[in-house]
């Protein structure tokens, strides 16, 4: 998959208000969970190409609930409603996309 295919599954996924992990998003691409560092690649190549693009790879945060606060990560998620401490997020109190 391309970081271009990886962001339109982000853009029909990732409502205003939600979040996934990349472990959640290297599951569904590769079939297990130790491949975030790719999609973390393949995130930051499209906020490269487009910082834009940002809006929708902010939604996508650590396994263990950890923001990596890049692009205005915690601002953004903060504005959509979900709640940060000690820049890290309950996974359980939020509305997490699993694919």
């Amino acid at each position: 998959m391309k970081w271009n295919q990886l962001l339109d599954l982000l853009k029909s996924s990732l409502p205003l208000g939600s979040i996934t992990t990349y472990g959640e998003l290297s599951d569904h691409l590769f079939g297990h969970r130790e491949g975030g560092q790719s999609v973390r690649s393949m995130l930051q190549a499209a906020v490269d190409s487009d910082f834009t693009n940002s809006r929708f790879t902010n939604r996508v945060i650590y396994t263990n609930g950890k923001v990596a606060d890049v692009n205005g990560q915690i601002y953004q998620l903060e504005a959509e409603g979900i709640e940060i401490k000690d820049n890290r997020v309950d996974l359980s109190k939020v509305k997490l996309v699993k694919f």
